[in-house]
Order: C-alpha cells, then sequence, then structure tokens
C-alpha cells in the first residue's frame, strides 16, 4: 500500500493507547472509496503497532465474477441434469413401458400369448416370469370354465331334449291313461336326473371356490364302510358279483359323514357297474403310520392307462362307461376327489384293462384305534 493510501485511511483509527490495542482486524475504506482489510497487532508489550493493510478490490472483483459464473453455471447444470435423469429413466423403464402396452393387449381370447420382453434386469426379468406364471394359470383356470359351462350345458341338453320329445309325442294325439302314465314317468326320471346334475354341480363349485360345507366330527371309518357294504352288497348280488369285506382294526376319521360315505357309495357304485357277472369286488381298511387306508378292488373292465391320468376331470367318461345303463355325467369321481382332499387325504387309481381297478383312499387317523 502506498504512503499516500495509508494517509487516506489513517485518519478512521480510534485515538487508543497502545496498552488497550488487542489483535484485530478492520475493514474501512479510503477517503476516494476503495475497501480495505486491515490487520493491527500490539508489539514490543504494547509499545508499538504492527498495521498491515490490504486491498479488497481484487477480492470484490473475484466473487463478483464468482456469483455470474454460478448463476449462469448452476441452471446449466440443472437443466442438464434433469435431461439426463430423463433420458435414464426413461431407458430404466422402457422395459416397464412395454409389459405394461403388453398387458393391456391380452384379453380372454389370447391369454395363451405370454410377454416376451427382453431386458438385462434380472427384477424385470423376474416380474415377466411371473406375470406369464399368473397368465398360464388364468389361461388355463379360464378354458377351464368354458369347458365346464359347455359341458354342464351339454349334459343338460340331453335330459331337456328328452323330456321335450316326451311331452310332444304324448301331445301330438290322444294317448291312454297308461301311455300318460309312462310318458310323465319318463318326464319325472329325466327331471330326477337334471335334479342330481344340478346338485354335483353345485357341491363341485363350493369344492373348488374353496368354502365346502363340511361338518367335521369323529367317524368311526369301520363301522361306515360295513353299513356300505352291506347296502351296495345286494345291487351285486343281482349281477352275480361276489363281494367281500375286510377291516384289521376299528379305526376313526374326522370329517363329515354323509361326504365320506358318499367318496365310497360312488366307488362301490362304479365297482358294481364296471364288472361282468361272476366278477368280485372287495373292500379293505389298514392302518399305517397314523393314516387308514381304504381299497376298493374289482375285476371289472379296467381303464385304458392313458385315461388314468384323465378320469378325476369334471365331466370325464371312459370310452367303455359311455353306452346302456352305466352312462352317467361324469362328476361322481371329481367330487370324490375333491371330499377327499378337503378331508385331508388323498386317492390314487391303478388299472389294468380286462382285468380290473383299485382305488385307494387314505384319511389322517383321528386317534390310535378303537379296541
Amino acid at each position: 500500500m502506498s504512503t499516500k493510501e495509508f494517509q487516506d485511511i489513517s485518519p478512521q483509527f480510534p485515538l487508543v493507547s497502545v496498552e488497550e490495542q488487542n489483535h484485530e482486524f478492520l475493514s474501512v475504506e479510503t477517503t476516494s472509496g476503495v475497501p480495505v482489510r486491515i490487520l493491527v497487532t500490539p508489539i514490543a508489550d504494547g509499545e508499538y503497532l504492527l498495521i498491515q493493510a490490504s486491498m479488497l478490490g481484487d477480492i470484490k472483483n473475484t466473487l463478483a465474477t464468482l456469483k455470474i459464473i454460478l448463476a449462469i453455471l448452476i441452471p446449466s447444470v440443472l437443466l442438464a441434469t434433469s435431461f439426463g435423469g430423463h433420458l435414464i429413466a426413461s431407458r430404466a423403464l422402457l422395459p416397464v413401458e412395454q409389459i405394461t402396452n403388453r398387458a393391456r393387449e391380452i384379453q380372454a381370447r389370447n391369454l395363451d400369448q405370454l410377454l416376451d420382453i427382453k431386458t438385462s434386469d434380472i427384477e424385470l426379468r423376474n416380474l415377466v416370469t411371473t406375470l406369464n406364471e399368473m397368465m398360464e394359470r388364468l389361461n388355463r383356470a379360464f378354458r377351464s370354465m368354458q369347458q365346464f359351462s359347455l359341458d354342464a350345458a351339454h349334459e343338460l341338453k340331453t335330459p331337456l331334449t328328452v323330456m321335450s320329445g316326451t311331452v310332444e309325442v304324448a301331445l301330438n294325439q290322444d294317448r291312454s291313461s297308461s301311455e300318460y302314465k309312462e310318458a310323465m314317468q319318463t318326464v319325472l326320471d329325466e327331471i330326477n336326473r337334471m335334479i342330481q346334475i344340478v346338485n354335483q354341480l353345485f357341491l363341485l363349485s363350493s369344492f373348488e371356490a374353496g368354502n365346502p360345507d363340511v361338518n367335521r366330527e369323529p367317524i368311526d371309518l369301520s363301522d361306515l364302510l360295513h353299513k356300505i357294504f352291506e347296502l351296495t352288497q345286494p345291487l351285486a348280488e343281482e349281477k352275480g358279483i361276489r363281494t367281500v369285506f375286510n377291516a384289521d382294526s376299528k379305526v376313526r376319521i374326522l370329517g363329515d359323514p354323509a361326504q365320506v360315505s358318499q367318496v365310497f357309495i360312488n366307488l362301490v357304485d362304479n365297482a358294481v357297474k364296471f364288472t361282468p357277472e361272476n366278477g368280485s369286488i372287495e373292500i379293505s381298511l389298514h392302518t399305517q403310520t397314523g393314516n387308514a387306508t381304504v381299497t376298493v378292488t374289482d375285476t371289472g373292465i379296467g381303464v385304458p392307462s392313458e385315461e388314468l391320468g384323465n378320469i378325476f376331470e369334471r365331466f370325464y367318461q371312459v370310452d367303455r362307461a359311455r353306452s346302456g345303463e352305466n352312462r352317467g355325467v361324469g362328476l361322481g369321481l371329481s367330487i370324490v376327489q375333491r371330499i377327499v382332499e378337503a378331508h385331508q387325504g388323498k386317492i390314487s387309481v391303478v388299472s389294468k384293462v380286462g382285468q380290473g381297478t383299485t382305488f385307494s383312499v387314505t384319511f389322517p387317523i383321528l386317534m390310535e384305534p378303537l379296541a
């Protein structure tokens, strides 16, 4: 700092003694308005003051320049960051947008068209895989529902057609009293058949909806099977079929007596239907490792191996069973399977054409066999 500049600022110092002066920074301006930064330091035990001064003009100019740079740079950086972030996000979310658009195109008629989105993101690949698995389940359920509706309509159409034809014939001309009674009996038989189909459909639907009406109570399984054996034995004897019942012990299970009875009545009834004259049917009850297993074995016509996997499907009928008095609606075994599963049990079947069929039903035992 020049002597002239120091003289310009010296009048601004307060007149204080050296002993009272402390180390201190001062910011002042010269008489010409130039900002100056001053450091005042006492030396020689306070006898003298060391005064150092620095011009602030360059610093202020630098700060002003910095403000201008920041004013330009910060908005530019924010704009570039926003654009870059949008670009990166758009690229990252492009597979999600593709999944969304593809999913919107999927309807009931094309549920079999799965998502085919190429992405290197493992999370998105997992999402696509999960969505495809869900659509496969929906597709199976939808096709099953369609087939169920078609089969139900077909089964109900048959008795309706029979009733319509019978009534038309009866009304075509005057008939005798016995002929009218015969026509009415035919109509009544078909009505009962429709009621049976509707009841079976209602029961099956309740099981598949997950809310079956199951009244659980202890059941003496050996006693229940013996009663079913006695009930169905006359039907077997009419066809000349030998029946055998074996139970190695008394067993109790927890379940709905009516539904468990329906399981074995259906199995034994099928065995009687499809076992020829001079054949045999055996009902056996065995216990092992906390389970009770009931087997219903016949020497009937058997089921082809390629059809065994389908016999529990709704409305499915083996070709050999589609004629004469053996004609059914194909719901019995499906209901049997649902009842068994609702009682935490398992059902399986083995069969050989021309040799016979064996159904095995396993239930968990409620307690140790009764004495």
